[in-house]
């Protein structure tokens, strides 16, 4: 039995499918590795916009997408690096199936076409994406090699999933109580999360009420607490955990204003209703990396209900 059904989508990209048994299952599609759909315990637990462009004109909006080796604007090249553009390739003999877990890996290497991308900057690199399903939930790690013999290789990078909700006014994420976060929405201001849960319609609808485009964008910087939880209607739903090689969180829900319209021409306008992104990255300050050598950044996402 094959491990993944490789195809065309109906827009000309390769698309690929598997599934660990009915109720656990993956889409992607080698355009920027991108996970379009995991299916958890019988769930769909990413958001994708109808909005979305799926033609590899544009990165696709939604599902899990990576970003290197820029994380948002925090460089000079384009917004959340270039390899979410650009189409990776499968490992076939890496890839594998068993009882209990499905194992995918891509491959991304450097060449001409990244270096131009990266300013001339002359980084050679190596990516290797792991994608991990389980009956328990979703492991991702991205494994990054400098292969320059004699430069340090400098980045910011995350990985930017969004999570499917029922409702995101009924949605808080438990773990970042006290913990200091930059407001991107707020003049980038530095901050103290005061409330022991994070709760979007509390912070957009009662807290900022008097700022109507206010909306939830934060990187809670040099954050090593582990794990976080999403809880939708007061039930957990998803446990997150960071390596740590990662800085940061970021959390982001553009509330009814953040992506209306033009601001987000592929963002559904009802979208950050059924969506929030929790995101390990390194965001506050480049990683660097050691001439000829590797480091990995993973996320452990862990079912609950």
């Amino acid at each position: 039995m094959s491990i993944y059904e490789e195809f065309a989508s109906s827009d000309g990209l390769t698309q690929v499918k598997a599934a660990l048994d009915t109720d656990n299952s993956l889409e992607l599609y080698l355009f920027g590795a991108h996970i379009t759909s995991w299916v958890g315990g019988g769930r769909q637990r990413l958001w994708m916009s109808s909005a979305s462009v799926m033609d590899g004109s544009a990165p696709l909006r939604g599902g899990i997408p990576l970003c290197f080796p820029q994380f948002a604007d925090n460089g000079n090249i384009k917004m959340h690096g270039f390899v979410r553009e650009m189409v990776w390739n499968l490992v076939p003999e890496e890839c594998s199936k068993n009882e209990d877990n499905l194992i995918l890996v891509l491959r991304l290497d450097s060449d001409e076409n990244t270096d131009k991308l990266w300013n001339y900057t002359n980084h050679p690199f190596s990516l290797k994406y792991t994608i991990n399903l389980s009956r328990v939930g979703l492991d991702i790690a991205l494994q990054v090699t400098n292969t320059d013999m004699d430069h340090t290789m400098q980045f910011t990078n995350c990985f930017h999933p969004y999570f499917r909700v029922d409702d995101s006014s009924c949605i808080t994420i438990q773990g970042l109580h006290e913990q200091k976060f930059i407001d991107k929405v707020d003049k980038k201001l530095e901050k103290i999360q005061q409330s022991v849960d994070l709760n979007i319609f509390q912070e957009c609808e009662i807290d900022n009420k008097d700022t109507p485009e206010y909306f939830v964008d934060r990187i809670y910087e040099n954050c090593s607490i582990n794990p976080l939880t999403l809880v939708q209607n007061g039930v957990p739903s998803l446990e997150l955990t960071k390596s740590t090689s990662w800085r940061d969180w970021v959390i982001f829900n553009p509330w009814k204003d953040g992506k209306k319209g033009a601001k987000g021409p592929d963002f559904d306008d009802d979208g950050y209703v059924y969506m929030i992104c929790i995101e390990p990255t390194n965001a506050t300050a480049p990683v660097s990396l050691a001439p000829n050598s590797t480091a990995v950044y993973a996320q452990n996402i862990k079912l609950l209900n």
